[in-house]
């Protein structure tokens, strides 16, 4: 964000707060302190659908999945619904996954470096919100691929070869992970959850 725009956003909020009398939530909530107002994120959606007309819009429940908001959009969505339709807002499942995977470096390159580069280029694809093929957020039920993978790591400009890609399903919960499989499925409600991936660079 442009710092000039930063600074004025950082006014705005401080003048908020003392209007909207945040101080006293922050007294007695903490921070950081995430202050939701259902009225604006409707009046925000009816905005957004006036000068979008013909187009279906989508809130993209995985950026911000409180109950509030989600509570606000379904009624909403519910008051324009189609007779007999059923609407349904919920947050997306989570499919936890591993990778394994093992690298050469290219002559001259720092491989502790390399194996963070790769490590970030992993967490980087299967982020929901900001990974995926064109980094607009993982498409819901897409499946991952170990070749998918391999892709990724093969861009890196100081990996001379992705040797071996093993993905595992991973219970983030537990700690718990599967067995080895080339492709892993989402359900079509589903994103992609990264779950400790370990890269190993050989010279």
């Amino acid at each position: 964000m442009n710092p000039s725009r930063r600074s004025q956003l950082r006014e705005v909020l401080r003048a908020q707060a003392h209007d909207q009398r945040w101080a006293a939530l922050i007294e007695r909530h903490g921070t950081p302190l995430l202050v939701l107002d259902p009225d604006r994120v409707a009046a925000q959606y009816r905005l957004l659908s006036h000068h979008l007309r013909g187009f279906l819009l989508h809130y993209a429940v995985k950026a911000l999945p409180h109950p509030a908001v989600l509570a606000t959009i379904a009624a909403y969505l519910d008051q324009r619904r189609v007779g007999g339709a059923r609407l349904t807002v919920e947050p997306p499942f989570y499919r936890g996954v591993t990778v394994v995977a093992r690298i050469t470096a290219r002559p001259g390159v720092e491989q502790e470096r390399l194996r963070q580069d790769a490590l970030t280029a992993i967490y980087r694809y299967f982020h929901p919100v900001l990974g995926g093929p064109d980094r607009t957020g993982w498409p819901f039920g897409r499946p991952v691929q170990a070749g998918d993978v391999f892709a990724v790591l093969q861009r890196l400009p100081g990996c001379e070869l992705v040797d071996d890609v093993k993905l595992f399903p991973a219970d983030p919960i537990t700690g718990r992970r599967g067995d080895a499989v080339q492709r892993l499925d989402v359900p079509p409600n589903g994103l992609t959850f990264s779950y400790e991936h370990q890269v190993r660079v050989q010279p």
